[in-house]
């Protein structure tokens, strides 16, 4: 399809865009922290970085226990994490919803909590996946 690349010139503009924003960043962080959701957007991050950069990279599940299907999850992401030898963690977060607000938003900002937390604690940036369309 007109537009398209292929893969192996998606990781390379990943990993050249990521170097070039850690460049920016003080203290040079010890390791690139990777919100995994599982899905595709994340996983191509996740795995050009685990071949790619010279950090470590961590793949970070958050489990909100709001989904049936997120034992799975959590069990797909921690097996995609093990085969490219990436450093792996499930966090559990409580959502709770506060007036005005969304379940959705509320998910959002104890997913965003926990890997900012985690990022500290590791001495991490946080590098997500996201998708413009």
């Amino acid at each position: 399809m007109p537009g398209e690349m292929d893969v192996s010139t998606l990781c390379s503009d990943i990993i050249r865009t990521t170097a070039r924003l850690l460049d920016t960043v003080t203290p040079s962080p010890r390791c690139l922290v990777v919100g995994f959701s599982g899905g595709v957007d994340s996983g191509l991050l996740l795995h050009s970085l685990s071949y790619y950069s010279s950090l470590p990279v961590h793949g970070v599940y958050i489990h909100h226990g709001l989904s049936p299907n997120a034992d799975a999850w959590q069990n797909h992401c921690e097996t995609f994490c093990r085969q490219r030898n990436v450093n792996f963690s499930a966090l559990s977060v409580n959502v709770t919803v506060q007036s005005r607000t969304s379940l959705e938003a509320s998910a959002r900002d104890a997913r965003y909590d926990a890997l900012l937390s985690y990022c500290r604690q590791h001495n991490g940036a946080l590098v997500l996946g996201q998708h413009q369309d």
